[in-house]
């Protein structure tokens, strides 16, 4: 470890310091609805693991994917959530399309999906007129009568044009290189909902369960129904302590269940719905009940 490493990490911790200080005699001047943050991220379009159980001493351990493209390409989505715990009803999904549009003819039969504002890129990645559309379709729908926005340092979004002319808004920067640190977002929340997406994928394989969840369409499905369920008030105290540990609200919300405790963690060894022989592969964290692969995913179980 060079000293540079070390006067840089030093750095870093004194900016988080610094903005967290400033940021929080700003935040008390605003109502805890009024508190937003957003971020992107990106999903592989067929997550996989990189470790696996076997025998000690092999050689070579050899695994499996549906595609090595869908393993190594990604999409990205952008949430956004408040400081009193909830999550804001749209999320942002942009898929990677080779053309960098989707056809006509492909527009026709994209799954509707009413919590998905879905764009696209060439690199599944946002560009800043794609951000412009996010402003207008995500964040301008849900203002309050004043705003506080916390972004990360991503060009598109610091650029001040983009904010221009919006009433009673403003924004505030987190530092870069400490979004891991003190942004609510990459501090909890984002593990929590690529939680659920990994699952599905793992019980799709466990299962050896017919269908290409890297398909469009399987897509924003997949992504419709995960917003749903993280949009629940059942994981309010849960987006409060991203907040809490993130340094930038002084609510301890106290014991809270996470993902795996709300969807994960069953009751029976059977499908809820009437003759389904299934075992559960979800509990719905609305109306608590446990659902198998087909009549959550196939069936569409919306909130």
């Amino acid at each position: 470890m060079t000293k540079r490493i070390v006067e840089s990490q030093e750095e870093i911790n004194q900016s988080a310091e610094n903005f967290l200080s400033m940021s929080k005699r700003l935040i008390k001047t605003y109502y805890p609805d009024q508190v937003l943050n957003t971020d992107q991220i990106g999903i592989e379009l067929e997550p996989h693991g990189n470790r696996t159980l076997t025998y000690s001493g092999e050689k070579s351990t050899w695994a499996s994917v549906r595609s090595t493209g869908a393993a190594t390409h990604s999409y990205t989505i952008q949430s956004i959530i408040t400081m009193d715990g909830s999550v804001i009803d749209k999320l942002y999904v942009c898929l990677k399309e080779p053309t960098g549009r989707i056809g006509e003819n492909v527009k026709k039969n994209l799954f509707n999906a009413k919590n998905i504002v879905l764009t696209c890129s060439k690199s599944g990645k946002l560009s800043s007129s794609l951000i412009t559309y996010w402003r207008d379709q995500c964040l301008i729908p849900n203002l309050r009568a004043r705003t506080l926005l916390l972004v990360d340092s991503l060009p598109y979004q610091i650029n001040s044009d983009l904010y221009k002319g919006i009433k009673n808004f403003e924004y505030r920067v987190i530092p870069p290189k400490t979004i891991g640190m003190i942004q609510p977002l990459d501090v909890y929340y984002n593990r929590q909902h690529k939680k659920i997406v990994r699952r599905v994928y793992d019980h799709i394989r466990l299962d050896q369960i017919d269908i290409n969840l890297s398909e469009r369409n399987n897509l924003i499905k997949l992504q419709s129904l995960v917003h749903s369920q993280m949009c629940s008030k059942a994981f309010q105290p849960m987006i409060q302590y991203a907040w809490f540990k993130s340094g930038l609200s002084e609510f301890d919300p106290g014991p809270f269940q996470n993902v795996k405790d709300i969807c994960f963690t069953f009751q029976t060894d059977k499908c809820h719905e009437t003759n389904c022989m299934g075992g559960p592969m979800i509990r719905c964290s609305w109306c608590t009940k446990e659902l198998c692969f087909n009549h959550f995913f196939r069936e569409y179980h919306y909130h």
